[in-house]
């Protein structure tokens, strides 16, 4: 009856630092990443909407006298004729730019004869030319904080630094 009490509390501790650790992960790689990205996009639209209500109000001004009232007047058919172009120009060059690559990638596709995409995949990687990574396994990429990242540039110059002087006494000697 003692092994299964003290069996339970174990498993039960066990269970509960299993749960915490779950929560810790959930919290650190899921919730932290979509705060982050919803403050970025709402201080990104709400700046777009400042941005665009000020330079409203700054449109909308009311003269003062028939001469700023024209000058006026001929500043917004100047700047409805430039939207305008501007817009026709974004939709026109979208439309091409759509239809290049859209007709370029049909056309190496039936120019291959893939059934699918994987074998589209693989015909191409046979077209184009092979990248070959180099020092793959020398350098670091993954780090826990800023901290460990910047002490890693500290020590890499120290080595390069190292590594120049042993070359300037060996062309000195």
């Amino acid at each position: 009856m003692v092994l299964n009490e003290v069996t339970l509390v174990t498993t039960t501790k066990q269970t509960i630092s299993e749960r915490d650790e779950k929560r810790k992960n959930f919290l650190f790689e899921k919730l932290f990443p979509v705060v982050y990205f919803s403050f970025i996009t709402t201080v990104g639209v709400l700046s777009g909407f400042g941005y665009a209500f000020v330079a409203t109000k700054k449109r909308e001004q009311v003269p003062d006298n028939e001469a700023e009232a024209a000058a006026l007047l001929n500043n917004e058919r100047v700047y409805r004729d430039g939207n305008r172009l501007a817009l026709r120009a974004l939709t026109r060059a979208t439309i091409y730019s759509l239809t290049g690559v859209i007709g370029f990638s049909s056309f190496l596709w039936f120019m291959s004869g893939a059934k699918n995409f994987q074998e589209f995949r693989y015909w191409m990687g046979s077209w184009l030319p092979k990248i070959s990574s180099k020092n793959q396994n020398q350098e670091r990429t993954e780090f826990k904080n800023l901290t460990e990242l910047i002490q890693y540039i500290i020590d890499e110059d120290e080595k390069k630094k190292q590594q120049k002087k042993l070359l300037q006494k060996q062309e000195q000697s």
